[in-house]
């Protein structure tokens, strides 16, 4: 286990490198999240694993942003079978319409899996470029974002809120909630056409303490539960998790 993080830790610092030897706070900022675990991976609603190590990269200039996020399993690899790493790239660009009320925001995301087999029925890598619109009443941002999967062709639709209550200094509480539905028509490499949907939603606080202006540690609980169903529209299950999140992150 200790030799996968430390190969993960390596993948994430040797994406991130010649950015920061290059760049400097009037070129943009680099967020680099070396501590980050979570008791179970969830993803829109689907248990994707156990207790997982999920370091972080991101890199912002202006309207443009870059991030590289990963997810190691740690326990429960055999929810996922061979995919129990996962590397996600994602690279967006927010067009302020009305500032500091409304913005839309495109952007991409690649899946990868470096240890997916095909011939297992997983994909090696799925791409799903997103538009994002966001919008703030007040304290609480609002957005609506709408995915594509080119892979496992189908779209996503997600809303979500969050609001932040300052509660002394360097201490905030943040609340969150989002709302989902999925509806793929390939699920699979292997088979043709199998056909997966289901909708999700998930409710949570985070509790991020500012040692300085660039050094959070953030704990966070969150519910997330999802209704998944099969090619035929038949219910197969579904499941209510609470997760314990924890992190430390630094930004130059």
């Amino acid at each position: 286990m200790k030799n996968q993080i430390s190969r993960t830790m390596a993948l994430v610092v040797l994406a991130v490198a010649p950015a920061l030897a290059q760049t400097t706070p009037d070129e943009g900022t680099i967020t680099i999240t070396p501590l980050a675990f979570s008791t179970d991976y969830m993803f829109r609603g689907v248990r994707n694993g156990g207790f997982s190590y999920q370091p972080a990269v991101e890199f912002s200039k202006g309207p443009w942003e870059l991030a590289l996020y990963t997810n190691l399993l740690i326990s429960d690899k055999d929810v996922m079978g061979t995919n129990n790493l996962e590397m996600d790239w994602v690279a967006s660009y927010t067009w302020n319409i009305v500032p500091d009320a409304f913005t839309i925001k495109p952007g991409v995301t690649a899946y990868h899996y470096p240890r997916a087999k095909k011939d297992e029925g997983a994909y090696n890598a799925v791409f799903e470029p997103s538009l994002s619109f966001g919008s703030s009443l007040g304290d609480v941002n609002l957005s609506l974002n709408l995915y594509y999967d080119l892979v496992q062709k189908g779209p996503t639709y997600e809303f979500a809120a969050d609001y932040t209550i300052n509660i002394a200094s360097g201490l905030d509480l943040e609340l969150a909630a989002l709302a989902g539905k999925y509806d793929w028509s390939d699920l699979s490499p292997v088979e043709e056409n199998v056909k997966a949907s289901g909708n999700y939603f998930q409710a949570g606080v985070t509790l991020p303490y500012e040692f300085s202006k660039r050094s959070v540690l953030k704990a966070g609980w969150y519910f997330s539960k999802g209704y998944y169903f099969d090619g035929d529209g038949s219910k197969t299950g579904d499941l209510g998790k609470g997760v314990f999140t924890l992190s430390y992150s630094y930004t130059f």
